[in-house]
C-alpha cells in the first residue's frame, strides 16, 4: 500500500481489507528480499515500509503482529544487542533495534531490505500487507 500512515493506521488499513489481512511477517531472507524488491520496485527506488514488527506491549520484546492483535509471536529480545527467539529470522540493521530515546516501538524495512526500530506515530510511509 502506497498511501503513506503511521504503524497503528497501517496495521489498521491491513486489517479492514476484504481479505482480513495483517502487516506483513517476515519469516527467512528468501521473504525480506522478495517484500524488499517488491517495495522498491513499487515505491520507484525508496522502498522504506512499514512491517509486522512492534514492541509496543513490553520493551525489548519483539513480536509480529496476528491478525488484529498487536502482541503475536516473539522474534527478538532486547536491543541491538539483543538475540533471536527460537531462532526466528531477523534482519536488523546494524545498531538496531536501538529504541532511539523516543520510544521507537515500530518495525520499518530500510531500501537496502535491513530493519530498523521507529516511533509508530510520528513517521508515516508505505506498508506492506500479507494474508
Amino acid at each position: 500500500c502506497t498511501a503513506p500512515l503511521n504503524w497503528s493506521s497501517a496495521r489498521a488499513a491491513c486489517a479492514a481489507a476484504p481479505l482480513l489481512m495483517r502487516l506483513v511477517r517476515i519469516n527467512d531472507a528468501a521473504e525480506n528480499a522478495f517484500v524488499n524488491t517488491f517495495a522498491t520496485d513499487l515505491l520507484g527506488g525508496t522502498g522504506t515500509v512499514w512491517i509486522g514488527a512492534n514492541d509496543a506491549t513490553v520493551e525489548g520484546e519483539w513480536r509480529w503482529v496476528q491478525g488484529t492483535m498487536i502482541a503475536g509471536p516473539q522474534f527478538w529480545m532486547g536491543t541491538s544487542g539483543g538475540s533471536a527467539v527460537d531462532g526466528l529470522y531477523t534482519n536488523w540493521a546494524a545498531g538496531q533495534p536501538d529504541e532511539g530515546g523516543v520510544g521507537e516501538d515500530c518495525g520499518m524495512m530500510n531500501a537496502d531490505g535491513a530493519w530498523n526500530d521507529s516511533p509508530c506515530g510520528q513517521s508515516t510511509m508505505a506498508f506492506v500487507c500479507e494474508k
